[in-house]
């Protein structure tokens, strides 16, 4: 379990009037990260999400980027959380090697060195995944949708994973595929939104 402080949040509140506009419908429900990304800086997010703005395409060495990275420890977590007694790493490497093709990531330097990271990073988490307590029942990617209070936006997306006991009781979990510091800040919305 884990204690998320959400800080303060100087601007207006975040209604659904304030939020749509014609780049965004009113009932398109925002996404935790979206939430958080339109919130740090609205004229990014518009730009990005809204106008649909981006940046040159990036280089074949760097289509193994962070978002995918992130979405390949994910999946590797989650296909090995339900069946811990296979190799954590065989499975990583599986799901590595197929988003690697279809995303066209040529093997070089930059591959093997994600690949050993990935893996390291996979390796360490198996050592350390919480356990499922007796008895509770785990749920992986599981969705979930609501409303925010006050005419606030609707709010859809995936808790990566969260387990329940027999009473109700819930740990969630949210996996990041970063560096673990200042993890509060960078996502203060999205602990407090799975609460």
């Amino acid at each position: 379990p884990h204690t998320v402080a959400v800080p303060m949040i100087s601007r207006p509140a975040p209604t659904t009037a304030r939020l749509s506009g014609p780049w965004r419908p009113a009932d398109q429900p925002w996404s935790a990260t979206e939430l958080e990304g339109y919130l740090a800086c609205p004229f990014r997010h518009i730009a990005s999400r809204g106008l649909k703005l981006t940046g040159p395409p990036e280089s074949p060495a760097e289509r193994l980027n962070p978002l995918l990275l992130g979405n390949i420890a994910h999946e590797s977590i989650r296909v090995w959380t339900e069946d811990p007694s296979r190799n954590i790493e065989t499975v990583a490497e599986r799901i590595l090697e197929h988003e690697a093709n279809r995303a066209r990531v040529p093997r070089g330097y930059q591959y093997e060195r994600e690949r050993i990271n990935l893996l390291r990073n996979l390796r360490s988490y198996a050592r350390h995944a919480p356990p499922v307590p007796k008895g509770w029942s785990t749920h992986l990617e599981a969705p979930f949708a609501f409303s925010l209070p006050d005419e606030g936006p609707r709010v859809s997306g995936f808790i990566d994973r969260y387990d329940r006991s027999p009473d109700g009781r819930i740990f969630a979990y949210d996996y990041k595929y970063s560096r673990a510091e200042k993890m509060d800040e960078k996502y203060p919305i999205q602990g407090a939104l799975y609460t």
